[in-house]
């Protein structure tokens, strides 16, 4: 759950981005797991849920997910729409439940993340960079290959 005032706006980065509302100082918790908005599934559950949804649900759960750690994580609130910047990223996991501000971050200045730095190597995002869709990823990684290939070539 967001610990900060922020707002969504139109990034420069990627699409929608999140913002600071308020001046954010070094250290402070910008981020943090709350079981009562998010949810952390075992890999195994989070590809059954993947099985049970359609194509719309299965780009919810992409854009709203991340692994770290072997576990998945559904993020309910806008800390979905933060996107990520190699070299200009303003925040970092200082635990798998918990995000902070690595250095100060002015009022309407985006807020970044490194993903590389964050997510597992095999997080959605990873299959992205290297252009391969979700429906692709799921079904190489557990999901039923006849589903999703019906005579393809997924090696």
């Amino acid at each position: 759950m967001l610990k900060i005032k922020s707002y969504l706006a139109a990034s420069k980065v990627h699409g929608i981005g999140l913002f600071a509302g308020e001046n954010i100082k070094e250290g402070t918790i910008v981020w943090q797991f709350n079981s009562c908005i998010d949810q952390v599934f075992t890999i195994r559950k989070f590809r059954t849920i993947c099985s049970s949804v359609n194509h719309f649900g299965l780009q919810h759960l992409y854009a709203s997910s991340y692994k770290r750690n072997d576990r998945y994580y559904y993020i309910t609130d806008n800390a979905r729409f933060i996107n990520h910047s190699n070299d200009n990223f303003n925040i970092i996991f200082s635990d798998d439940r918990t995000e902070i501000a690595c250095h100060d971050i002015r009022k309407d200045e985006e807020i970044l993340e490194n993903y590389f730095m964050s997510y597992d190597k095999d997080d959605f995002f990873y299959f992205e960079l290297n252009h391969l869709s979700v429906k692709r990823y799921l079904a190489l990684n557990g999901r039923d290959r006849k589903t999703y290939a019906k005579n393809k070539n997924l090696s």
